[in-house]
């Protein structure tokens, strides 16, 4: 049975608060509708609030919004998936939400429809986005989808995953990176790897379909290294393609 009461909103709080990373800076907004607002975490809604007891889910609905001094994350519909255990981590007893009628851990969050977030110095969108929180992973699915860091750009037309712990991104689908420099490089798939501190991409192997683009200079292949940190790249052949270079002096 949906319940839509306002203090539900308290315990929508707390599973995002204690889903989401800490830290410092400001994202600030404007909505109207439904407003939480708590140690400089929002959840925000212009229609409602829900919980379900029987599958365990938070709903906020109508250009849903949640923000914390790190990270936030817009959607139409944003979901907080809960758990009734611990499951790998090893939580306290304030990453826990208990609402009288529902208890639990919360597991994953996502946004649905026309979804965006901004976290750290990096920007995301997709139809889809969702966090999980025990793999520390960013997926991103539908439509066009597009992640952001600095300069640097990522589409794709299936799927970006980021995985926080290893600081990789993994695109698939069409994939463009775009630097800010006029660089860009495509393939089928690609894996950006980043540097210790996640600010910059210090590593790109792609496979399937590679075209790399230096300014006026291309080439292409069935997949390829590029050492960024070491100005290097290597390109390979595929069964039934040799590789090909267009170089203008």
């Amino acid at each position: 049975m949906a319940i839509f009461w306002r203090h539900f909103t308290f315990a929508l709080l707390v599973a995002i608060f204690a889903l989401l990373p800490s830290g410092s800076g400001s994202i600030a907004d404007h909505h109207t509708g439904i407003t939480v607002n708590k140690t400089n975490i929002t959840v925000q809604a212009d229609s409602e609030l829900e919980w379900r007891r029987d599958t365990r889910q938070y709903f906020a609905r109508g250009n849903a919004l949640i923000t914390t001094p790190q990270l936030a994350l817009r959607a139409a519909i944003i979901t907080a998936n809960t758990s009734l255990t611990d499951s790998k981590s090893n939580d306290t007893a304030n990453e826990n939400i208990s609402i009288g009628i529902g208890s639990g851990r919360i597991t994953s969050i996502s946004g649905t429809g026309n979804a965006s977030i901004t976290y750290e110095n990096g920007t995301g969108s997709a139809d889809r986005i969702t966090f999980v929180r025990d793999d520390n992973t960013l997926w991103l699915t539908g439509g066009e989808v597009r992640i952001t860091r600095g300069n640097n750009t990522i589409t794709a037309h299936r799927s970006i995953a980021y995985d926080r712990d290893q600081g990789i991104i993994t695109a698939i689908g069409e994939v463009q990176v775009l630097f800010a420099d006029g660089r860009r490089f495509s393939g089928d798939r690609v894996d950006a790897y980043l540097a210790r501190d996640q600010q910059r991409i210090t590593h790109i192997a792609l496979a399937g379909n590679v075209t790399l683009f230096d300014g006026e200079n291309v080439l292409t292949g069935e997949a390829a290294n590029i050492d960024l940190a070491q100005g290097s790249a290597q390109i390979l052949a595929g069964k039934r393609a040799r590789v090909r270079g267009q170089f203008i002096p």
